[in-house]
């Protein structure tokens, strides 16, 4: 009995802590948005996308990019390899959107194709998206106002999943949300912990200053971690975050379970590159609090914790979380449904657990491409 107690204290405990945490994040994640500016005159920027089996995807993609009303300087796409349409697809675009170039992949994978990318790009500041996204007129303007202050060197801005109707897609947004507030606000802070790769600028000349991708082109993932952390220590100060609709860059969610532990396993490629910094003690945080959660369910199943502690400890948890979360989505018809919340805030705990004990054993498949674990070079899937 006593053991329970001290359980449920320490679990009460940490409940709290991280429900105050949350809403000291919400309450700077509106000062976030606040602070956006929404051009910089004279600024010259390229848009930059890399590009692998992106058939399906990239007409949308170029139609956003071709109504900018923030005009990009020009528009690269680097085809990696890709094995379907997708340089047909380009071709096709070039006579709608003269300020075009297509680009071929010299190397291999993400990294090569941006990095090649921008030794070819013309501009002093390169805007990089993903070619599965879409995003309103006003995006490049927004970004661009990000460098207004010449000691900005990178820009990074959030990503909105677009869920399909399914539970696993509006998951997938509710994480993204949450995982794109940490960000801005960690970033605002002066302490950058990560940011997101589908929607990020850097001024051409530091990207080149500080080595790109040197010392982590062999990881699949990371092309917005890694960066980020180079250009953080060349430039305390230097990593700007705007947040709003109009800056905001729209994806699609995976769209089944297999696909989705893929691109986590991908994700997880940079975890053991990174090093024990702060990323590392917020990740380790977090996981330990999602280990508690795991644990406060078994033992009340097992008869062990009274199930009303149980409910009662839930109840603060998924309150503090919605109410952080509400923030984030900038128009109201993007909120995913309250039921598909509560879901992911009662799974979140297993889900969490599972991926942070296994995202580094086995392989996995990513955009054609099998890795045996996930900080490999990549090899061509067999048949």
């Amino acid at each position: 009995m006593v053991v329970m107690w001290i359980f449920a204290g320490v679990l009460f405990s940490l409940t709290c802590f991280y429900a105050v945490g949350l809403l000291v994040v919400r309450k700077k994640w509106l000062a976030v948005g606040d602070s956006q500016k929404t051009s910089s005159d004279g600024l010259k920027i390229s848009v930059l996308v890399a590009a692998r089996n992106e058939e399906k995807s990239l007409g949308r993609l170029l139609e956003a990019l071709g109504g900018q009303q923030f005009q990009p300087e020009e528009i690269i796409v680097v085809n990696d390899h890709s094995d379907d349409a997708t340089r047909s697809v380009l071709e096709a675009w070039s006579d709608r959107l003269p300020n075009l170039r297509i680009l071929d992949n010299i190397g291999q994978g993400k990294k090569s194709a941006v990095a090649y990318g921008v030794t070819q790009a013309t501009g002093d500041v390169i805007a990089v998206t993903d070619a599965d996204c879409w995003m309103e007129s006003v995006w490049l303007a927004g970004l661009a106002g990000g460098f207004s202050d010449e000691k900005v060197k990178m820009v990074c801005a959030p990503v909105y999943i677009q869920p399909d109707g399914g539970f696993l897609s509006k998951a997938q947004t509710w994480e993204m949300a949450a995982l794109g507030m940490v960000a801005g606000v960690a970033i605002k802070s002066g302490s950058p912990l990560f940011c997101n790769a589908a929607n990020m600028a850097f001024r051409k000349d530091v990207f080149l200053e500080v080595g790109g991708y040197e010392g982590n082109a062999h990881i699949p993932s990371g092309d917005d971690e890694f960066l980020l952390r180079k250009i953080k220590e060349s430039y305390p100060g230097g990593v700007e975050y705007v947040a709003g609709a109009n800056v905001l860059v729209r994806t699609g969610a995976q769209e089944n379970l297999k696909k989705f532990l893929s691109q986590r396993r991908r994700w997880a490629g940079k975890w053991n590159a990174s090093g024990f910094g702060l990323t590392a003690v917020v990740a380790l945080s977090v996981l330990a609090f999602h280990l508690m959660n795991l644990s406060a369910y078994a033992f009340s199943f097992s008869g062990f914790l009274p199930w009303w502690l149980l409910v009662s400890q839930q109840a603060v948890k998924l309150v503090s979380e919605y109410v952080f979360l509400q923030v984030f989505f900038f128009n109201k018809e993007d909120v995913p449904g309250f039921p598909s919340f509560m879901l992911t805030g009662i799974l979140y705990p297993l889900y969490a657990v599972v991926v942070g004990f296994t995202a580094n054993r086995g392989g996995y498949e990513w955009k054609g491409r099998k890795y045996e674990a996930p900080n490999e070079k990549a090899r061509p899937v067999k048949g």
